[in-house]
């Protein structure tokens, strides 16, 4: 059904973190019972303010989280509009990233600026993020699925790397990069596939040498 509340549930849980009814209420700056009132479908629609508040804070176009019209994210502006979309939107920049075997120092490489993120400016502020620490990373492989796709796009923090336990976070180990779930072990730590399909990768001991925390996940599209 395409309807408000299933609309918002939708959105929030293809967020890469756990977000609540107490989330959606101060994201939108109404109460707690507004917000469950949109959650449950007592309340069919939203206020325009409201609206813009949590497509941003979701990262959804408005008029979708609104209407049900039109595509669920608008993040990039078309090529032909990206210079002009360029002065009123932020833009992040999209990495691949690489560690050499003989080095400690991770070596960032931007790709094409087609391939560049733009953002409503109130986008990060809602989400207690800042643009300037925020990089954006490619999903390689089906093991994240259903939580995050083949192809898809996430946001890190760059500045968020203390490990949360059962966060997503994007890391190297060794030359390879991983983007899984971290769990906390009494000895190391887990990172965990989000497909059962998948076996999980367990670091203990001098293993934990080799891992290098990027950052944490904070955003996808796909």
């Amino acid at each position: 059904m395409n309807t408000l509340e299933h609309r918002l549930k939708q959105a929030m849980l293809e967020l890469p973190h756990r977000v609540t009814i107490p989330d959606l209420a101060k994201a939108a700056g109404v109460s707690y019972q507004a917000a469950e009132k949109w959650y449950d479908g007592r309340t069919k629609s939203m206020r325009s303010e409201y609206a813009h508040k949590v497509a941003n804070w979701l990262g959804v176009n408005e008029q979708w989280l609104s209407t049900g019209k039109g595509p669920i994210r608008s993040v990039a502006a078309p090529r032909a509009d990206y210079a002009h979309a360029q002065q009123s939107y932020v833009k992040v920049s999209s990495y691949d990233v690489e560690l050499p075997t003989d080095s400690d120092a991770l070596i960032w490489t931007e790709r094409a600026e087609q391939e560049s993120l733009l953002f409503h400016p109130t986008f990060f502020p809602f989400r207690q993020h800042k643009a300037d620490h925020s990089r954006a990373l490619r999903v390689d492989g089906r093991s994240m699925e259903p939580a995050l796709g083949d192809g898809d796009t996430v946001l890190i923090d760059t500045t968020d790397s203390r490990i949360v336990d059962g966060e997503i976070y994007a890391l190297m180990v060794g030359a390879e990069l991983f983007i899984k779930y971290v769990d906390r072990l009494q000895d190391g730590i887990r990172l965990r596939s989000s497909n059962p399909s998948f076996s999980s990768l367990e670091l203990k001991g001098e293993e934990l040498d080799k891992l290098k925390v990027l950052g944490r996940v904070f955003w996808r599209a796909g």
